[in-house]
């Protein structure tokens, strides 16, 4: 129990199980309990509201994202074009 060294009982002969490079005994082992939650835990902490669907909040979320990302568009291919050439080096890593 004290060894680092990892073996497996098999059919009375002792094999080395395969290591990784730089990862410890804890992380090679799988779990052989069950969680102490289930799902139907996780889903009771989560309040009634979050599980309402509503179509007119999922359009806005859908127009403010497209609108976000036509801005950027905008900006770059008006905004950084309109720059000098040794300024492009350093926005367009920035955009």
């Amino acid at each position: 129990m004290g060894t680092s060294d990892q073996t497996t009982v098999k059919e009375g002969k002792k094999q080395q199980l395969p290591r990784r490079a730089g990862s410890s005994a804890a992380m090679q082992r799988s779990p052989v309990a069950k969680p102490p939650i289930t799902l139907g835990d996780v889903k009771k902490a989560i309040p009634p509201h979050c599980f309402d669907c509503s179509m007119i909040k999922s359009f806005f979320y859908l127009v403010h994202d497209l609108a976000i990302a036509m801005g950027l568009l905008y900006f770059a291919l008006v905004g950084i074009l309109a720059l000098t050439s040794i300024l492009w080096f350093i926005a367009w890593p920035l955009y």
